[in-house]
């Protein structure tokens, strides 16, 4: 066992063989009665920290669950809503039936006023002779 190295209190260790080290010294110098007492009353803080970081976890959940459903809710209600694809359609469509009764009242008011040729002429326009 040449490889281990010494503690730092391996020159204090009682030569007799059995290992232990004398009372007084490190780490049974006395002190270990206040640094357990000065632990205990830590973990009386760390306790009601930890207590305090419960409640805090449990309302971020409650307030997760609220908000998944929530969004659960805007996603269906945005399922329901056209696409771009769809809104395009329809403006072209919509724009294409208000061109056709356009061109319709166009060839009526022309006729109406006894412009007979320049309505054929728009009839032609639209395919309709």
């Amino acid at each position: 066992m040449n490889n281990v190295t010494n503690g730092p209190w391996a020159d204090i260790a009682p030569k007799d063989g059995t290992g232990l080290v004398p009372p007084g010294e490190p780490p049974h110098d006395g002190g270990m009665e206040a640094r357990v007492a000065a632990l205990e009353a830590d973990m009386k803080y760390v306790r009601r920290d930890l207590d305090e970081v419960r409640v805090d976890v449990k309302a971020a959940v409650a307030r997760l669950g609220s908000i998944d459903v929530t969004l659960s809710a805007m996603s269906e209600k945005l399922d329901r809503f056209p696409t771009k694809l769809q809104m395009s359609l329809w403006a072209c469509g919509g724009l294409i039936a208000l061109l056709s009764v356009a061109g319709s009242l166009i060839v009526l008011v022309l006729r109406l006023s006894g412009h007979t040729e320049a309505a054929d002429a728009v009839d032609a326009a639209r395919g309709k002779k």
